[in-house]
């Protein structure tokens, strides 16, 4: 069975190698073919259904009989039904127009060709071709599942407004070269490398789109859920996703408006709709303002939030995958090159956040943090966006893209969950004194270190104090009384690679 596909898809690509090539045939010169099947720029049929095609030959003009025959580019998509018997005889006497029928079997979503081969004198070429596109069996539940969709996004922004404090986020901005970098970090490497990645591996349009914007996509709640888990800088994490949320209403028109055009040339339906984005993701800013409003209403409500952070982020993530995607199984029939895409360009992307921040010399924390942010992109916001603004069946050959990318994120996210639980559970432990640091000053802000300097000192004293703030210390420990080897900067914390304290 394979090798006789294999042997028709070779057939078909050497009867395509004759397009408009009338001077290698043995047809004169003066031979003139002309079909049409309607005023349609496009054939469309379901999945597993057949569907009558009809066309007419308007003209033809010639000096003996010649047939026509209809074949499909690749037939894993779709087939013509009883292709054997499906030919039209030409004959120079003949009266034109006359109409003609036939049917073809949709078999898997896809977009493809449908030829018109005609034969004269022995020699074949294709004398018109008209697309064909194989959409889903249409069914109610996948209007649920759109708006599933939506109500996730829309809950999981409120979440996110009710965790944001501006006091944190506005220290972060103060010395703000860690959100700097992640957000040259995702507004212009991932959109470029989503865009490379498209380009090196061939994919088709609609998943090149897919790719690309999910690739300018701004951070999601997953990023913020792995910080947590993996203990890196949350404050950080939730400040970049936060600017990253705000700027996208600007910068995902302008990364779609110039890494698009390549893919969306000559097809119309792949447009990309500049005006709806953007004002999708300026509606999105509602539930946000929301969550930021009933926190500081109420105190209460902000705990609530944080608390419901972590359980709240999973929740809605198992409901978005056990809603969806037992009714999107055809994510999985996506091309080879689709999954590799979609496996590279999170990993690719946190590895690149990950040196860029290593050469600005931030601490190992950021430099985690800026990693998941840059690689972590908010995937469900590009799946919404594709499904509600894009028509059918590229909509669905789109999302592929960034579904799958949402499942390798989650399956790396996992991994590195896994291994930094093992490697501090059974390799790493921190000693007593960090974990009686961690635990005094805690998550909370609002708790200040103590200022009797026992804890502070024992710290300093085994090198575990990256941050030295002369204002908690009442003067014990002063910044000019440090000293140490290594890249000394004005970034988010002091990184020291030799620390030397004098006079403690």
């Amino acid at each position: 069975m394979a090798v006789a596909t294999n042997t028709h898809v070779l057939i078909v690509a050497f009867v395509m190698m004759y397009v408009a090539s009338a001077n290698t045939l043995t047809m004169s010169d003066d031979t003139v073919v002309n079909v049409t099947f309607g005023d349609f720029p496009s054939l469309y049929a379901f999945e597993n259904a057949d569907n009558t095609v009809n066309v007419t030959v308007i003209a033809y003009k010639g000096d003996s009989m010649a047939t026509l025959q209809f074949d499909s580019t690749n037939p894993r998509i779709f087939q013509i039904v009883n292709q054997s018997s499906t030919y039209i005889e030409l004959s120079p006497s003949a009266y034109y127009p006359q109409s003609f029928s036939f049917d073809v079997r949709g078999i898997a979503l896809g977009i493809e060709d449908l030829l018109v081969v005609m034969t004269k004198d022995g020699a074949s070429a294709v004398v018109h071709s008209v697309t064909m596109k194989v959409n889903l069996q249409p069914k109610a539940i996948m209007v649920v599942v759109k708006y599933v969709m939506l109500f996730c996004v829309v809950v999981g922004f409120v979440n996110m407004g009710g965790t944001i404090d501006l006091k944190l986020i506005w220290q972060k901005l103060r010395r703000p070269w860690g959100v700097l970098i992640g957000i040259l970090c995702q507004f212009m490497i991932m959109p470029a490398l989503a865009f490379g990645l498209a380009k090196l591996l061939k994919l088709d349009a609609p998943s090149a789109i897919g790719l690309v914007l999910d690739g300018s996509c701004p951070g999601g709640h997953l990023s913020n859920l792995l910080s947590v888990m993996l203990d890196v800088d949350y404050v950080l994490s939730l400040t970049m996703t936060s600017c990253s949320n705000i700027l996208a209403m600007g910068m995902m028109p302008l990364n779609l408006f110039i890494y698009t055009p390549p893919f969306t040339e000559g097809n119309a339906q792949l447009e990309t709709p500049f005006i709806e984005i953007g004002i999708q993701l300026v509606l999105l800013f509602i539930p946000l303002s929301i969550g930021m409003f009933f926190k500081y209403k109420s105190p209460r409500i902000n705990r609530i939030c944080e608390k419901l952070l972590k359980p709240l982020s999973g929740v809605l993530l198992v409901l978005l995958l056990a809603t969806s995607l037992p009714f999107q199984l055809f994510i999985f029939a996506a091309p080879r090159e689709t999954y590799i895409a979609a496996f590279l360009l999170p990993l690719c992307g946190g590895l690149l956040g990950l040196s860029i921040a290593k050469m600005a010399c931030l601490p190992m924390r950021s430099m985690a943090t800026i990693a998941l942010e840059t690689g972590v992109q908010n995937a469900v916001l590009a799946t919404t966006i594709i499904t509600f603004f894009y028509p059918h069946p590229e909509s669905e050959i789109a999302s592929r893209a960034p579904y799958l990318i949402l499942l390798m994120t989650i399956f790396e996210g996992i991994l590195l969950v896994v291994v930094y639980t093992f490697v501090k559970t059974f390799i790493w432990k921190p000693r007593e004194d960090e974990e009686a640091f961690v635990d005094d000053k805690g998550d909370d802000p609002d708790v200040e270190v103590k200022k009797n300097g026992t804890t502070v000192t024992a710290m300093v004293n085994n090198g575990y104090l990256k941050e030295v703030n002369e204002n908690d210390v009442d003067g014990d420990v002063k910044k000019s009384e440090i000293q140490g080897q290594g890249c000394q900067t004005d970034f988010d914390e002091m990184c020291f690679t030799n620390l030397d304290f004098i006079n403690i």
